[in-house]
């Protein structure tokens, strides 16, 4: 039995190819059992833009089966589980070539299991209008789902968890992804001495957008974003449903490369790190990483309790905005900004870090208006900025009770702006200025401050 399944699948796997689709579609009902080999059954019924019925069970796919323009595939009631069992290297797919069509083409209702030497569960090539809906995608040896080139894509109420090598991979495609749990992708790496992890939840590059709404991305191997080579995301949570990036093992998200971007709204982006990758400077653990040019805009988030810094702002032209966000108890800066960065932050708080609250070094630049810096670092700053740093304004704000000094700035080469500032109860200096040539303070507040109010050297 299992042998004439193989044999008619891959004949319907090569005959499917060169086949044009009928033009006429109906409702397929499979006649199928619990346990059987259903491969040739589905891929005859999706032949022609089917809407195909799966009737509830657990069955086997033992070759991959290619879905064409105008087909459904969708339990009929009760749960249905789709398990890899043969050879191939994908359970359903659209090529890349479009001759006999990709476009409309929905998943619902199905629980979909991967199998060794897997590329990807499902594979979607030069596809659009293509809606995955409560579809489960686990387990997969390599990918749990590929989207390249693909337009008008939905993912709704979806779960992709534990597929090996990450759980979703997105090129140069257009994707929303709605109320969708990614979680457990990536795999443990051993070296000589000691491992890592590797194997994002989902990775988008090389001209793909893609939007996330009140989704949950955690536990995932190394980021549970990563953005790269001209990839951008678009994270619109609502304050009732915010998007969730937690427990990652590097960062919760790594935003890098010119040309790469984030545009994030209502966010957690909390308690990641969780066994980060250390190689020296720009080394993982952070709730969000932006470095090498990249850009970011983020309103109305939490980055709390990540093992490293709250947000990372890292090397090459890299740019952040920041607004009404509160990065507090991060084991190492709420945010750290260095190497030629320029760093934007209004209305934030910094609490309780481990070390500073915020830093800005190494020829980058800054605008600091309404920020809350307090108990931060035993040895650290509510705000340091300097080592050959641009300009950097400060307006407003209140730095009280951290481990040194309320702010700190130190061989800046261009303009300084202290405009506004409240330091209260820190057991060093109020607001010290070292080496910064044009500095210029105004309208600020001292008390209480352990070894003087204000000193300009």
């Amino acid at each position: 039995m299992k042998l004439r399944h193989y044999v008619w699948a891959a004949v319907a796997a090569l005959a499917l190819t060169c086949m044009p689709m009928a033009a006429k579609a109906d409702t397929v009902y499979l006649n199928v059992n619990d346990g059987d080999d259903i491969t040739v059954e589905l891929f005859n019924a999706v032949q022609g833009g089917n809407t195909v019925v799966i009737p509830e069970g657990k069955y086997e796919i033992s070759s991959k089966i290619r879905i064409g323009s105008d087909t459904t595939i969708k339990s009929g009631s009760g749960k249905v589980t789709l398990t890899m069992s043969g050879s191939s290297d994908v359970m359903m797919f659209t090529p890349s070539s479009v001759t006999h069509g990709n476009d409309n083409i929905t998943l619902q209702d199905l629980i979909l299991h991967g199998e060794k030497d897997t590329d990807a569960i499902l594979r979607f090539y030069n596809a659009s209008k293509l809606i995955l809906s409560r579809v489960q995608i686990r387990n997969g040896s390599g990918v749990g789902v590929r989207f390249n080139n693909c337009k008008s894509t939905t993912m709704n109420n979806c779960i992709v968890a534990g597929n090996y090598t990450e759980g979703i991979a997105v090129k140069d495609s257009t994707v929303m992804i709605k109320k969708t749990t990614i979680m457990n992708n990536g795999h443990e790496v051993f070296g000589n001495t000691d491992y890592t992890t590797e194997g994002n939840g989902i990775s988008v590059r090389e001209g793909a957008v893609v939007s996330f709404k009140a989704c949950t991305i955690k536990e995932n191997g190394a980021y549970g974003i990563g953005v790269s080579a001209g990839g951008a995301i678009k994270l619109q949570g609502t304050k009732k449903a915010p998007n969730k990036v937690t427990e990652n093992s590097w960062n919760g998200i790594s935003v890098t490369g010119a040309g790469t971007s984030a545009a994030v709204n209502y966010l957690n982006c909390d308690g990641n790190g969780t066994n980060p990758r250390i190689t020296g400077d720009g080394a993982s653990g952070h709730g969000m990483g932006v470095s090498a040019g990249a850009t970011a805009n983020v309103k109305n988030s939490t980055f709390n309790n990540n093992s490293k810094c709250g947000l990372s702002l890292f090397s090459n032209g890299a740019k952040l905005t920041i607004t009404k966000c509160k990065l507090n108890n991060n084991g190492g800066h709420g945010i750290g900004a260095r190497k030629g960065v320029t760093l934007n932050a209004t209305s934030c708080t910094t609490n309780y870090n481990k070390e500073h609250g915020i830093m800005l070094l190494d020829q980058s630049e800054g605008t600091l208006k309404s920020i809350t810096a307090s108990h931060n670092g035993k040895e650290n700053k509510g705000l340091v900025a300097g080592k050959t740093s641009k300009n950097v304004t400060i307006t407003g704000g209140k730095f009280y009770s951290n481990g040194q000094d309320g702010i700190s700035l130190y061989e800046i080469t261009g303009n300084v702006l202290v405009d506004g500032a409240t330091m209260k109860s820190n057991p060093w200096y109020g607001l010290r200025i070292r080496s910064c040539p044009k500095a210029k303070v105004i309208n600020c507040k001292y008390s209480k401050n352990g070894r003087g109010t204000y000193t300009l050297s």
